[in-house]
């Protein structure tokens, strides 16, 4: 690849039920993670001492990153080392924030178009994401549906309902993204941490 600096992405992702996956990508461009580069020879990424596998992904697999590990559900921190050249370890560390945790309600069973759902935890936060998607996935088709956040940032609401009926996947993610503190040169790069909860719903 060159001499070409090399711009990093992460995330640590953890689940309602205490799953923990850890994701890293690099990009020869800044914010262009849509055209990853695979590390080779000597360079190499680990987390917490581990090294990360490259395009392994799990259940709640994040498409954009090409490397990923699943931590133990007791893991509090994610360490990531890049080696790009033998004599340069690159750290980035990121660690749980209990206050970003987000679930959904445990009544929930089915959805209105309109009708607003608050999750269990924090209020949105100006610099947090949250992300509510539902999602059709059986053997005849794939469809996906995005809610909005409410105005008072306590929850969502999903404005039109699909027309199909039946059994969907519900999942919620809050997204909180700060700089990397070590970088390939010039190259800078983000950490995410993301918290999530999935549960089934039936439209009826």
């Amino acid at each position: 690849m060159g001499d070409a600096v090399l711009y990093q992405k992460y995330m640590l992702t953890v689940s309602t039920d205490g799953e923990t996956v850890a994701y890293a990508t690099f990009s020869r461009e800044r914010n262009d993670f849509l055209k990853p580069v695979k590390l080779t020879g000597e360079q190499k990424i680990s987390v917490n001492g581990k090294p990360m596998n490259y395009n392994r992904l799990d259940s709640h697999h994040m498409v954009s990153y090409i490397y990923s590990l699943k931590l133990d559900k007791g893991t509090q921190e994610a360490e990531f080392s890049f080696v790009r050249f033998k004599d340069k370890d690159i750290k980035n560390k990121l660690a749980k924030n209990n206050s970003l945790a987000i679930s959904l309600p445990a009544d929930l069973e089915t959805l209105e178009a309109g009708k607003a759902v608050n999750w269990n935890g924090a209020v949105k936060a100006s610099d947090e994401t949250i992300e509510v998607v539902m999602v059709k996935d059986d053997k005849k088709q794939y469809s996906e549906y995005f809610a909005e956040v409410t105005p008072d940032g306590k929850g969502f609401v999903f404005k039109k309902m699909p027309e199909e009926k039946g059994k969907f996947k519900l999942t919620i993610r809050r997204y909180k993204t700060v700089p990397t503190t070590q970088n390939d040169r010039t190259a800078d790069g983000d950490m995410t941490l993301c918290y999530q909860d999935t549960k089934t719903i039936n439209l009826k």
